[in-house]
């Protein structure tokens, strides 16, 4: 009878809909676990990379150990470099911004 055929067509398509929300929210999850990985796996890369940066800083830092509180930021360790065409100063400023940023402090 049609009213039987309503009542089926009207069953599998509840069904169906059940089904496809399921592998809706399904799909949903997998998008979530994989954002999740990539984002656990850029944050170690990024620890990775903080700690090598950190490493790389230690030596400077501990330069500005070795001057008062009073030295300028501007004053001049020895520590000119010469070369072809170009020249670099660093200034104590420099050495007590990295024992800062090791610090955790802001700049």
């Amino acid at each position: 009878s049609p009213v039987t055929e309503q009542h089926d067509l009207v069953a599998r398509l509840r069904g169906m809909f059940v089904r496809f929300a399921t592998e809706t929210e399904d799909e949903a999850a997998i998008r979530r676990k994989a954002t999740a990985l990539e984002a656990a796996a850029r944050i170690e890369a990024l620890e990775s990379d903080n700690a090598r940066m950190r490493e790389a800083l230690e030596p400077f830092a501990t330069w500005a150990d070795h001057y008062r509180a009073t030295t300028h930021d501007h004053y001049v360790p020895e520590c000119e470099i010469d070369g072809p065409g170009h020249s670099l100063t660093i200034t104590l400023g420099d050495f007590r911004r990295a024992r800062r940023a090791l610090a955790g402090d802001a700049p």
